[in-house]
């Protein structure tokens, strides 16, 4: 069972880079990122800037999917959410779960 989630996550790690042709700068050669994005996990915090920094420094994804995810997570951050017509920040999870959970009871 290990083997087998290994392999898939190979598998999807390998497709994962083919899509982006196997370079690792999000821009051709010459040309920089403006902000870069050592400048640009700055406004995460630290805990949410760690696995962005970490795998930009082991090259472990492509630069453009990990401005991508640092970029979705600083707008998680600082925009409301509105999920089955309640307003809350993304943050609340606990809020989530409760909230999914009393709507698929009340369906039942």
């Amino acid at each position: 069972m290990l083997g087998s989630l290994v392999l898939i996550t190979l598998i999807g790690w390998v497709v994962l880079w083919s899509f982006y042709k196997f370079r690792y700068d999000a821009r051709p050669p010459g040309l920089q990122l403006n902000p870069p994005l050592a400048e640009y996990v700055k406004g995460l915090e630290p805990h949410e800037a760690w696995p962005i920094s970490t795998m930009t420094r082991v090259r472990a994804l492509p630069e453009s999917y990990l401005y991508g995810m640092a970029d979705i997570k600083l707008t998680a951050n600082y925009y409301t959410s509105y999920v089955l017509g309640a307003e809350f920040q993304i943050r609340s999870v606990p809020y989530i779960e409760a909230r999914l959970q009393s709507i698929a009871s009340t369906t039942q």
